[in-house]
C-alpha cells in the first residue's frame, strides 16, 4: 500500500535542509537576513487534467483508442512550506504536499484475431493520494515585497491508490517529475502573513505509461497562513525590509 514510503524520508530531509545550507553565511553575517524565515500551511482546491494517448500501436493489427470524456477533475492539496528569503527579494521555497486526484480511464483496445477482431475495453475511476516535493526559488515585488511570482521543479511519489471499475492492464501510477510556476499576494495579520496564491503545474515525465501514457496538467487555488519562527532570540518575518 505504501510502496514508495522508503523513498518519503530522505526527500523530506533534503528538501527542508537546502535553504539552510544555501543561506548559512548570510544567517551568521547579517541581522537583516535572519528576519526572513517563516513556516506555512496551506490548504488549497486543484483542478486537474489528465491528458491520455496511446502508446503506440503494435503488432499483428493491435491498435488503442483513448476516450476523451470527463478529463478535467477537482481534487484538494494540503501543504506544509517553508520560506525563507535573502537580501535581494529572491526566495527559496522547499515544501511538501498532500494532493489527492480522481480521474475517470477510458480506453479501448483491439486486436486482430481470426478470421476476426477483438475489442478490449477498460473503464475505470482511479482515486489517488500523491505525495509531491517541491524546491521552488521566488522572486518578491511590490512596496512591503508583497507580490510574489515563484518556479521550480517537483518530484510527485504515489501514497495510496484505489480503482474503481473494469480495469484489465496495470495502469499504476509511478512517480513522475513537473515544473511549477506561481503567483502569491501576502497580507499582514498581526504580525504574520495571509497569502492567496495561484499556480499552475504541469509533468514532465508520464505517471501512467502502459498501454496510455498519462500526464497531468494543474491549476491549484490556495490560501495560505505563514507564522514567524524566532531565531537565536529575534523574532522573523519574510516580508521584512
Amino acid at each position: 500500500m505504501f510502496k514508495y514510503s522508503s523513498r518519503l524520508l530522505p526527500m523530506c530531509f533534503f528538501m527542508f535542509m537546502v535553504p539552510r545550507i544555501l543561506f548559512s553565511m548570510e544567517i551568521k553575517d547579517t541581522t537583516e537576513t535572519i528576519r526572513r524565515f517563516s513556516i506555512g500551511i496551506r490548504p488549497g482546491i486543484c483542478l486537474s487534467d489528465f491528458q491520455m494517448s496511446p502508446v503506440g500501436s503494435g503488432p499483428h493489427g493491435y491498435s488503442l483508442t483513448v476516450n476523451d470524456e470527463n478529463r478535467v477533475r477537482a481534487g484538494f492539496s494540503l501543504g506544509l512550506f517553508l520560506d525563507v528569503k535573502s537580501n535581494n527579494h529572491f526566495s527559496l521555497q522547499p515544501e511538501v504536499n498532500y494532493i489527492w486526484i480522481r480521474h475517470n480511464i477510458n480506453y479501448s483496445e483491439w486486436r486482430r484475431t481470426y478470421p476476426d477482431g477483438s475489442i478490449t475495453n477498460t473503464d475505470y475511476t482511479l482515486s489517488g493520494s500523491v505525495i509531491q516535493f517541491s524546491l521552488l526559488p521566488g522572486l518578491s515585488f511590490g512596496k512591503n515585497s508583497n507580490l510574489k511570482i515563484f518556479a521550480g521543479p517537483f518530484c510527485r511519489v504515489p501514497l495510496l491508490v484505489s480503482y474503481n471499475g473494469t480495469k484489465s492492464r496495470e495502469d499504476d501510477l509511478q512517480v513522475g517529475l513537473g515544473a511549477i510556476f506561481g503567483l502569491r499576494v501576502d497580507f499582514s495579520v498581526k504580525s504574520d502573513l495571509l497569502s492567496f496564491e495561484l499556480r499552475a503545474g504541469t509533468d514532465i515525465t508520464n505517471i501512467m505509461s502502459t498501454p496510455v501514457a498519462v500526464k497531468e496538467t494543474s491549476v491549484t487555488f490556495s490560501l495560505a497562513y505563514l507564522f514567524k519562527l524566532k531565531l537565536n532570540g529575534r523574532l522573523n518575518h519574510p516580508s521584512a525590509n
